[in-house]
């Protein structure tokens, strides 16, 4: 998470919210002893899980002023930077921006088709036969309204709501895909976890 804050604060983010299930006491304990640091932080705590897309609909009010919202899944590292993503976002008209990039067993992501003008014109969670490896990479650049609709979807069909498998598909043709030029891991198992522990030994994240 400390590399998550320190991304953030390099891109100008000022309030962050932190979403909170499992062993919310251990981060909690964290977070209290940076609570000197920036950005600000608040956390949402989930006794029953929301979703992914569930906990921005539980956000929109607190977001509403927001002129950017970022969406990012803590079980990354990356050397990503976000404030590409961000000026990304601020350069085009489109409510969302899609991080995606090209990733091995297309099967376990939710993949992208993007067309020449960098359109996200369909998304499909987890495919069995995925039609390319273009996957989405865990970081979401947003219009507040996005979590306005998040909200009124949560209304409509109930939680958990999830953004792969219920709102990012809906969003088809409303947003951009940013090519994402970070190393990126997943840390889902005990090997990428080994990976990425190795991976932020070795390098030097002063350099940005």
């Amino acid at each position: 998470m400390d590399y998550w804050f320190d991304n953030l604060v390099e891109a100008g983010v000022e309030e962050v919210l932190v979403n909170t299930h499992w062993l919310p006491e251990v981060v909690g304990d964290y977070l209290s002893k940076r609570s000197h640091l920036s950005p600000s932080v608040q956390v949402l705590h989930e006794p029953v899980l929301l979703g992914s897309a569930g906990t921005l609909a539980a956000c929109a009010e607190w977001a509403s002023n927001a002129d950017v919202v970022l969406s990012l899944y803590g079980d990354l590292l990356t050397s990503q930077s976000l404030s590409k993503i961000v000026d990304f976002h601020l350069s085009h008209d489109f409510p969302f921006t899609l991080s995606v990039s090209h990733q091995d067993e297309p099967w376990r992501r939710g993949i992208a088709t993007v067309n020449d003008q960098g359109v996200v014109t369909g998304f499909i969670e987890k495919p069995k036969n995925p039609e390319s490896d273009l996957a989405a990479a865990g970081m979401y650049a947003m219009a507040p309204d996005i979590l306005v609709e998040a909200a009124t979807l949560r209304d409509e069909i109930g939680l958990p709501l999830d953004l792969g498998g219920d709102l990012i598909p809906r969003l088809a043709g409303r947003m951009k895909a940013y090519y994402a030029d970070g190393v990126i891991i997943d840390i889902g198992t005990h090997e990428a976890y080994r990976e990425a522990e190795l991976y932020a030994q070795q390098r030097d994240w002063s350099s940005g």
